[in-house]
């Protein structure tokens, strides 16, 4: 009767609110998503400042989030099938782990596939262009993935640098980006995979810029790629005067073009585009001047 009384008394303790983890993307999935597509947030993600890779917005897959494996269907198929395939921090079906980043957060998205992306709602303090980096880890140079805001490419297709393995992490940057003052959608689109993401920050330029083209760059500029030479790759820094497309195109010493980064640009500015060496085919290029 004892040990029966004591065993009662510590399930009790244990399922206090205070001693239980509330996972409120189960809630809403239970509850909320069942009614509606709309998204919410996660979190608030306050700009500028930092917002974690696994802090995306609330809702069904298609809607806040795509991954390729997003469920579990085994009641209906017979085939177990995993989900969050780090098993961590949340319930959905972006695979989540625990990173090793000591100067990020305390989770990261992995197993990252062609295709898949996050949505996050962001709360934006005041109308500036942003400097936006990322905290990237690699064992490969395939990984490629670019930025929409409010449904607007405002980036190329970014490639990310091999960092020498999976929880070793380096900070890339992606360029700026203008953001009007408050509710914004960003969504990080995953070209192609074979990375894991921890964290995206936004830094103020105090530039005040805005979509007119009295608020661009002030002429057209190529700026001399660095480092250079290189080894694993190199940036290339650019600027343009008005609101257009951008076409960047790296050649050899033959002529023949090689790769070609196209860049949907929605305002006149300064950008950075990272070659990785590799052809449009996602082929390795020989050694020489390009």
């Amino acid at each position: 009767m004892k040990f029966a009384t004591s065993a009662l008394m510590e399930i009790a303790e244990k399922t206090k609110i205070e001693n239980c983890i509330v996972h409120k993307d189960v809630i809403d999935a239970m509850f909320r998503q069942v009614q509606t597509n709309e998204t919410v947030s996660f979190k608030h993600n306050v700009i500028p400042g930092v917002i974690g890779a696994a802090d995306y917005d609330l809702g069904l897959a298609n809607y806040a989030y795509y991954d390729t494996d997003n469920g579990d269907y085994h009641v209906s198929t017979g085939n177990w099938t995993g989900w969050n395939n780090g098993w961590k921090y949340r319930n959905d079906g972006v695979d989540i782990e625990k990173s090793k980043d000591t100067n990020g957060q305390p989770y990261n998205v992995g197993f990252i596939e062609a295709n898949e992306w996050l949505k996050f709602t962001l709360s934006v303090s005041f109308s500036d262009s942003f400097l936006v980096s990322a905290r990237l880890a690699s064992e490969t140079m395939n990984g490629l993935l670019q930025l929409q805001i409010n449904d607007k490419l405002v980036t190329g297709r970014i490639s990310v640098p091999q960092t020498s393995g999976w929880q070793v992490w380096q900070t890339l940057e992606l360029g700026k980006v203008y953001l009007a003052k408050g509710s914004n959608e960003l969504k990080v689109q995953f070209v192609s995979g074979g990375f894991n993401i921890n964290q995206l920050e936004f830094i103020e330029t105090g530039t005040g810029r805005d979509t007119s083209e009295t608020g661009a760059a002030a002429q057209f500029k190529l700026n001399q790629n660095y480092p250079n030479p290189f080894n694993q790759s190199t940036t290339i820094e650019y600027s343009i005067p008005k609101n257009e497309t951008a076409n960047l195109s790296i050649y050899n010493l033959r002529g023949q073009k090689i790769r070609t980064f196209l860049n949907p640009i929605v305002f006149g500015n300064s950008y950075k585009q990272v070659w990785n060496g590799l052809d449009d085919l996602q082929q390795s290029v020989a050694s020489g001047i390009y």
